[in-house]
């Protein structure tokens, strides 16, 4: 049976003992015992702090004495790092427990406390009092009472087997554990308070500090010293009995894994080598399966210049408002030579240029007359001009194709020049306008022009020059930031004529997606082509001095004699009232059936339905209102304008015709816009189903007419609005045909458009189911028989 241990508090001025625990029971150690309490006993008294170190120096010399390090015995003081097993076995009778501390390498051995001069007989007597260390892991609270500390005596301490110490012991200190915290007795001169104190690591540093000098218990510090009561609870134990086998496996198994760690030391840099060469194949496999990235913007040159990568090589454009535009960028090779009245062909790899190209300034137009009879142009022709917010391989932008010509003769781009790079930065859209060849140069049909070329074929050079612009503007566009998949052509008088033709034929080859056509002609070829090279020969080539069969000849004169040649009646006239002797069948019709892109009458096509494209056609009410027209007269008055209709082929033959028309200038201009432009295009609207047909009637300038150029003129803003109803016109067709180029719609009412109603564009767009008066011409048929030619 244990025994507690009673500890006497301590008088006034004296300070308390502190706790000396007897290492051993035999008679040696007995005497260095006794011998050291006498000396504890003569300096009882004393409060400084060289107590503590003379009881150092005793503990050191003890421990020479004995000429090996002594076991500090179970129930001294705890260090952890000492292996140590407890049993407890109930007695038989179940009334009590017997604790037992076993130590696994020393056998348990007791230790005798000191206490007062009374008590020291009896305590030498009793049976000997186990002590133990204290176990920094234990969760219980400590007595409030422990035992002081007797000054003086010498704790020998038993030499620890090899093996184990050298496990323990450097772990203690390599792989300090975080403890709880626990309650401490705080013994001052009024009583016995305590005080929750944390709990400390015992370690071989708690009984040699670095000054050498052990703390007074007066210190209230805990340098891992304790005394504990000798009847512990069985369960306080028990817990402790676990905790420390938990902390043995704890720390062979940090023991194991530092074994393994120092190990892989020795292969870090294999281990790290193979880490990178690792990273760096995935890497590689990545960048492979994405393949190479393009840039996403093209960076600026000297502050000023922009470079696009092109199919033939790299062109330099220019910044200008924000945007960037290039000129002159060749599409094909030059119709030159022996390339005279030959399809485009296109650049290879040997004929592209080396250098970057300098695309800073447009390039001529092609040879062309325009309406003041005057010519000029350049056989080198084939360019185009570019104008794009950003050149850049990110979200891609609609693009706008510009096709414009007054006539097939001449008058490119007439008003569909390039729009200024504010609108097409504010619109984010890509505007490319080509060029063409017109004319002579573009449309002559002859016999041996035919016989020179395989597949034997002549005419409309003109038509394949701008499939040839499309074709690539759908492999470049890319590099221009548009998207090729979302190209609108927008084609305007002889223009919108060429876009008919194509979009009617197999060449399209989803070149475009959708195509506004404004002011184009109705009347397409209907004769063979034997016909057409017949009447090129009788008319015009039998001029040039060439045999019908030599094309060589043709290809070695001048431009200028080719065009000088070109008989006046080919040439645009001013369309007016139909005339009395006006023949329609001896009209020169520059598209021809060439077997290529027109291979039959376009009417049949339209009847089969099956265009690829979408498209949208329609003009102006005022189409062919012309200057010229308004000057023949000083003031059109009532009277002026009933015997101009009466000197007209319809004379009297429409008798209600002042009912539908009001006998002015205005009243004139559209009926003659009537019969030449609008009522033939509705009529080519209806045969094309689902084609929205749209008239623009909102007047300007000193005439007071919708001219013909004042839809495109809004949609590009070459025109700047002059009044307040003009700018509520400018937002209402801007937003239509922006809103047709970005998502393929016409209006916002597609169902209307389904049934080719008519949109009537003013200051608002207004939807009618018919065009006045239209039905008048086609019954009379006036419609489409003088429609306008191109």
């Amino acid at each position: 049976m244990s025994e507690e241990v009673v500890v006497s508090p301590p008088k006034e001025n004296e300070a308390p003992a502190q706790e000396i625990i007897e290492l051993s029971k035999s008679e040696d150690k007995k005497d260095i015992e006794d011998e050291e309490r006498e000396k504890m006993l003569n300096e009882e008294n004393k409060k400084e702090l060289g107590e503590v170190e003379k009881k150092k120096k005793a503990l050191e010399e003890a421990a020479e004495r004995e000429g090996s390090r002594k076991r500090i015995p179970t129930g001294g003081i705890k260090i952890p790092g000492f292996l140590r097993s407890r049993s407890r076995d109930k007695n038989k009778d179940g009334d009590g427990e017997k604790d037992e501390e076993v130590d696994l390498l020393e056998p348990p051995c007791t230790a005798t406390t000191v206490g007062s001069d009374d008590e020291k007989t009896d305590n030498q007597t009793s049976a000997k009092t186990k002590f133990s260390f204290k176990n920094p892991f234990s969760k219980k609270k400590k007595p409030e009472d422990t035992p002081a500390e007797e000054e003086g005596e010498e704790i020998p301490i038993e030499k620890r087997p090899g093996f184990l110490h050298a496990i323990k012991l450097p772990l203690v200190s390599v792989l300090p554990r975080k403890l709880k915290s626990t309650k401490e007795p705080d013994l001052e001169e009024g009583g016995g308070s305590t005080t929750p104190k944390p709990a400390g690591l015992a370690s071989m540093e708690t009984l040699d500090d670095s000054n050498g000098s052990t703390k007074h218990s007066d210190d209230k510090t805990d340098e891992g010293l304790e005394t504990v009561k000798l009847d512990s609870s069985v369960e306080e134990k028990a817990a402790l009995d676990t905790e420390k086998n938990s902390d043995e496996k704890k720390v062979w198994d940090r023991n194991a894994l530092m074994d393994r760690l120092a190990s892989l030391k020795e292969f870090r840099y294999i281990i790290a080598g193979v880490v990178i060469f690792l990273i760096l194949l995935i890497i590689i496999v990545v960048i492979a399966i994405a393949g190479p990235r393009p840039i996403t913007a093209s960076p600026i040159i000297n502050g000023r210049y922009v470079r696009a990568v092109t199919s033939c090589g790299e062109v330099e454009g220019i910044l200008d408002d924000g945007a960037v535009v290039f000129r002159g960028i060749p599409y094909a090779r030059s119709p030159t030579g022996d390339r005279r009245w030959r399809k485009p062909e296109p650049f290879l790899l040997e004929t592209c240029w080396n250098d970057t190209l300098k695309a800073h300034n447009a390039s001529d137009t092609c040879w062309q007359v325009y309406s003041n009879g005057t010519i000029n142009g350049n056989e080198n022709c084939l360019t185009l001009d570019i104008v794009t917010p950003q050149v850049r391989y990110i979200n891609p932008l609609p693009v706008v194709v510009l096709f414009g010509a007054d006539s097939l003769t001449g008058g490119s781009p007439g008003h569909l020049e390039l729009p200024s790079p504010r609108l097409a930065r504010i619109r984010d859209v890509i505007f490319v306008r080509p060029n063409f060849r017109m004319g002579v140069l573009g449309y002559l049909a002859a016999k041996a022009l035919t016989n020179s070329t395989y597949p034997h074929t002549s005419g409309n050079y003109g038509l394949l020059d701008a499939v040839e612009a499309l074709r690539w503007v759908k492999n470049n566009i890319v590099h221009f930031a548009g998207d090729p998949k979302a190209i609108t052509v927008l084609g305007h008088r002889a223009g919108a004529t060429m876009l008919t033709a194509i979009a009617a034929s197999h060449k399209v080859e989803d070149l475009f997606a959708q195509a506004w056509l404004s002011s184009g002609s109705a009347i397409f070829p209907g004769i063979p082509l034997v016909e057409s090279e017949q009447q090129s020969q009788d008319q015009y080539i039998h001029k040039l001095n060439c045999n019908e069969r030599d094309d060589a000849c043709l290809r070695r004169l001048d431009v200028e004699e080719l065009i000088d040649n070109v008989p006046e009646s080919w040439m645009k006239v001013e369309h007016d009232l139909p005339r009395v002797d006006e023949n329609v069948e001896q009209k020169h019709q520059w598209l021809v059936q060439d077997g290529v892109i027109i291979k039959e009458h376009l009417s049949e096509v339209w009847k089969r339905g099956n265009l690829s494209v979408k498209v949208v056609i329609g003009t102006t009410a005022h189409a062919d209102a012309t200057k010229a027209l308004y000057e023949e007269k000083p003031e059109w008055t009532e009277e002026e304008v009933k015997a101009k209709i009466a000197n007209s082929m319809l004379g009297n033959n429409i008798t209600d015709l002042f009912k539908r028309y009001n006998a002015t200038w205005s009243g004139l201009a559209s009926m003659i816009s009537d019969i030449r432009t609008i009522c033939p295009l509705l009529n080519l609207a209806r045969q094309i189903p689902s084609t929205p047909f749209y008239v623009v009637t909102e007047p300007r300038g000193d005439l007071q007419v919708a001219d013909v150029n004042f839809d495109v003129d809004a949609i590009l803003e070459h025109y700047t609005p002059k009044t307040s109803e003009q700018r509520r016109y400018f937002a209402a067709i801007q937003q239509i045909f922006y809103r047709f180029v970005s998502l393929g719609k016409f209006d916002q009412h597609p169902s209307d458009a389904s049934n080719n109603k008519i949109l009537l564009i003013g200051q608002d767009a207004l939807t009618h189911a018919d065009y006045p008066n239209c039905d008048l011409w086609i019954a009379n048929d006036y419609v489409p028989r003088y429609a306008r030619i191109d």
